[in-house]
């Protein structure tokens, strides 16, 4: 090493992650085309609508989140250079995941969070297909590594170029929500069939050439080495069925068959226990450096639910309903009570807790009840429909027909609980997606609405016995598929009330300006009769046509101010000093720009022949002296009528918005921030003075007097107010912003929060 240990080492991890960012610059350029054309050809193949959406939508997704996907490995898996030659990374492997409390009666609610494992098993079949593939290769350059940066085996696991770290950090990359656990497997896969090529070799091999040649050997006094090795052959799928039936691995068998039996677990059967998972955990770490992800995973939930189980079961032998009987008592509900009717004596949420109630009523004497964890889905499905009734703002009608999807959705969850936890699970878009076109119904003009009636035939379908959640995706299908037409029909009306306020609001500003204009100019001057006549009927619309189609900077618009500058420069010369080549241009230069309005030949003629007597007194060009030849002297009789201009009244349409503009300018702080919510888009209520409400949407902002335009779900416009008049009506509580956005999200959230209080405060 030419200049010491530590400059050496500094230059070789520049060369390594130069080498490193090529290889997956490489292998990205060459993924995405293969996902796209793979997810494409899924699509084509698919054998139900559910799957060619979620291929479809994979491959939009991939495409326009390239860059951030490829950035975001590409900033972890070079990043970690740095970290690793400081030793930054030691132990950070152990600290994933690995800090859930697990003490409230509802950490159920946090296991749902947890890696899907279909999810773990595509990396742990990636990684181990890289591993046995280069097995030589990588074990000397972790060697190589362990000598170089020194540290342990949590050191070498966490080495950039290792096949775990790049498939992780490319699982992270992808997993933001909005793909789909399918789709996810499948890039997953495709990934390590792009990465772990030939020139992946070639990469691990170039770094073990490099580091040999700085003198970097394997480190060979540990006994313990470092070699790849393959996990345990295990069957996913089998794991996964029987940690989803509700918990029947740690149940017994019961003599009534819908029934299952959970066992109390008194202190020395969980230490044994727990003993026993401890060991069997340090027994897989010391005979293979790789150990399961499958198998710690379902290890950690199985060890929760023991846990939980322990807190919960301290009054002796219990037994607890299982699903069927559960979803059977939910049907059984749903046909005693009519749902469909408007007059439900219970309140949004209140169908679950009744129901909790009644089943764990009916089997307090028996000590049967529901089992903690569905108690847990029956809370969080009731606290999330009490949740959107109380904090969204839509029709009374809307949220009544939304309500009475409360018990097919927690039917759904009992069945399923990631429905609730996936964010990007098609049922709450549906609910979201329905929440937000509510906020535009008003109440009591529902029934008219083509929606608001495909909202209820679709709660009518939740109801029924044959809903499941393989319907969901065309469900939702088709809901967006009607809002889409609805809205592309309501968008060519809404583009047309644009166009027309723009265009009005267009003309004010140019009446506005015109007279402001001329006002400045004749106000308070004494000038003739006729030239006020000139300026407030045929003047004002030459420049009202130039304001219109130019603006203030165009030629047109600066011309005729100029002239009419002119003409009343030339009108305070005194007669005898006029020139009359003045005189005659500035006439023909009215008179052509005259012709250019539209006006009327003889009207026109009469308004010349004005001009040029006030300008040339005399007799006029069609009128013949009694003496030819003899240029008559004007006389008194020939003096023209002057007057002092209080008031100028111009002859063009529009009207004057320069108190608006001057209302916008004065707004202080306070009304200023309240419009800073509102955004193209927003739905906003005003009150009139009869106390009726209006809803519209925020749909453009039309200058100069910056004027906020609001539509209903139709695209007819039922608002048009400028910024200052709109924020005091905001301040003022005659208008307030609906907030539309991801209602049942949001409502989902708050109910989670409402369960974790409530377990603290028990």
């Amino acid at each position: 090493m030419r200049k010491g240990f530590e400059y050496s080492k500094k230059e070789l991890v520049s060369s390594l992650r130069q080498s490193c960012q090529r290889h997956l610059k490489y292998v990205f350029k060459s993924f995405f085309d293969c996902a796209s054309t793979s997810l494409l050809e899924l699509a084509s193949k698919a054998e139900t609508n559910r799957l060619q959406t979620l291929y479809l939508d994979a491959q939009r997704l991939m495409r326009s989140r390239r860059n951030s996907i490829e950035t975001r490995l590409l900033d972890q898996v070079l990043a970690s250079f740095a970290l690793l030659e400081s030793g930054s990374l030691k132990g950070s492997e152990h600290s994933r995941s690995h800090n859930i409390d697990h003490t409230t009666a509802y950490n159920h609610l946090e296991l749902l969070g947890n890696e899907d494992l279909e999810v773990m098993i595509a990396l742990d079949n990636g990684t181990t297909r890289a591993m046995d593939t280069y097995k030589q290769s990588l074990y000397l350059l972790s060697r190589r590594f362990e000598a170089l940066f020194g540290g342990g085996r949590s050191l070498v696991n966490a080495m950039p170029m290792s096949p775990d770290v790049l498939m992780e950090n490319f699982a992270e990359a992808i997993s933001d929500g909005m793909l789909a656990v399918e789709t996810q497997v499948i890039l997953i896969n495709l990934f390590s069939q792009a990465c772990f090529d030939a020139e992946y070799k070639k990469l691990i091999d170039s770094a073990n050439a490099q580091l040999e040649r700085a003198g970097v050997l394997p480190k060979l006094d540990d006994k313990t080495a470092v070699t790849p090795s393959k996990p345990a052959p295990q069957k996913p799928a089998e794991s996964i069925n029987k940690f989803n039936d509700d918990n029947s691995a740690l149940a017994g068998n019961s003599n009534q068959p819908s029934k299952q039996r959970i066992s109390p677990i008194d202190g020395s059967e969980q230490e044994s226990s727990a003993t026993t998972a401890e060991s069997g955990i340090e027994a897989t770490n010391e005979g293979t450096s790789q150990a399961s992800r499958v198998q710690t995973e379902l290890l950690a939930r199985i060890s929760s639910l023991l846990e939980v189980g322990d807190r919960q079961q301290n009054l002796g032998h219990q037994v607890f309903l299982g699903k069927p009987e559960v979803i059977a008592a939910i049907d059984r509900q749903v046909a005693s009570q009519n749902l469909l009717s408007d007059t439900s004596p219970l309140q949004p949420g209140q169908l679950s807790e009744a129901l909790e109630r009644s089943l764990n009523a009916e089997a307090a004497d028996g000590h049967q009840g529901l089992h903690h964890n569905d108690a847990s889905v029956f809370k969080l499905v009731g606290k999330t429909f009490g949740h959107l009734s109380e904090t969204s703002p839509m029709a009374a009608e809307v949220q009544r027909v939304i309500n009475r999807c409360e018990l097919p959705l927690l039917k759904l969850a009992l069945q399923k609980p990631l429905v609730l936890e996936q964010q990007n699970h098609p049922i709450r878009r549906l609910f979201n997606e329905m929440a937000d076109y509510a906020i535009g119904l008003e109440q009591g003009n529902c029934e008219e609405n083509k929606i608001y009636r495909h909202i209820l035939k679709l709660s009518e379908h939740m109801l029924s016995a044959s809903f499941s959640e393989q319907q969901v995706p065309q469900i939702l299908m088709e809901f967006m598929s009607a809002v889409d037409t609805e809205r592309r029909s309501s968008k060519i009306q809404t583009q047309r009330q644009l166009e027309e306020v723009a265009a009005k609001e267009k003309i004010n500003w140019a009446f506005t300006r015109v007279e402001e204009e001329i006002n400045s100019r004749l106000l308070g001057h004494e000038l003739p009769v006729a030239i006020l006549n000139f300026a407030e009927q045929h003047w004002c619309k030459v420049l009202h046509i130039a304001h219109l189609r130019g603006g203030e900077g165009s030629v047109e618009w600066q011309d005729g101010l100029r002239i009419l500058d002119r003409l009343l420069a030339l009108e305070l010369v005194p007669v005898q000093q006029r020139e009359k080549q003045l005189v005659s241009q500035l006439l023909k230069d009215i008179d052509y720009r005259l012709k250019h309005i539209a006006i009327d030949a003889i009207q026109l003629i009469d308004q010349m022949d004005r001009l040029q007597f006030i300008l040339e007194p005399g007799l006029p060009a069609h009128v013949t002296p009694l003496n030819v030849g003899e240029r008559r002297e004007p006389s008194a009789k020939d003096q023209v009528k002057r007057i002092v201009v209080s008031s100028v009244e111009i002859e063009i349409p529009g009207e004057n918005i320069s108190l608006a503009l001057n209302a916008m300018e004065s707004m202080e702080m306070p009304e200023k921030q309240c419009l800073a919510e509102l955004h193209k888009g927003s739905w906003i209520e005003l009150s009139d003075d009869i106390k009726s409400q209006t809803r519209g949407k925020l749909v453009g902002i039309v200058g100069p007097t910056w004027k906020y335009l609001f539509v209903n779900n139709k695209g007819k416009l039922v608002a048009e107010l400028n910024r200052a008049r709109l924020a005091k009506q905001l301040l003022e509580g005659r208008a307030r912003v609906l907030d539309s956005s991801h209602l049942f999200d949001k409502a989902i959230k708050g109910a989670i929060n409402d369960i974790k209080e409530l377990s603290v405060a028990v």
